[in-house]
């Protein structure tokens, strides 16, 4: 079972895990990452503080950028194997969904990731069990809305006790 789930995959599949990792060492355990984490939550404090905060932020969105490339690579080349207009279907709004489920945290995106994934597969299975795919097209839309949604109830919820 463990290697129907791990094998058959794409390189840049693997190579996603290993960089989950890797941002995960890089932002909690180097001086750098403490660095980056300032500068994204008070970039006057980590200028005060003598961190070069243009810099970082060039470069982080330099990098971010060649991460989505590469996401966009993989979904053109990896899964269908061409390019096709639309292909990417509102994905990018569930990636950003994943990051604020995932409270900005590298394993806690990967795991929003890998259940809108699911949800996705699911939709596909759904749609072999003889379900119009206009339905099954909308389960990671419709999973993307109710967590959404948990968000929402979870911030009131706190606030309605801090007050």
């Amino acid at each position: 079972m463990l290697g129907a789930i791990l094998g058959g995959h794409n390189a840049l599949v693997y190579l996603s895990w290993l960089l989950v990792i890797a941002i995960h060492v890089y932002l909690f355990r180097t001086r750098w990452g403490l660095r980056l984490r300032g500068i994204g939550e008070v970039p006057s404090a980590a200028a005060a503080m003598g961190a070069n905060v243009s810099r970082y932020q060039t470069a982080v969105v330099i990098l971010a950028g060649g991460l989505c490339g590469l996401a966009g690579a993989v979904l053109a080349l990896g899964s269908v194997a061409l390019f096709a207009e639309n292909m990417t279907a509102g994905r990018g709004w569930i990636a950003v969904v994943a990051v604020m489920l995932g409270r900005a945290h590298p394993f806690g995106i990967a795991l929003a990731c890998l259940g809108f994934g699911l949800a996705d597969a699911v939709g596909l299975r759904l749609q072999g069990q003889g379900l119009p795919n206009q339905i099954t097209d909308i389960a990671p839309y419709a999973i993307t809305l109710l967590a959404m949604i948990g968000l929402g109830l979870r911030g009131a919820a706190k606030k309605l006790r801090n007050a």
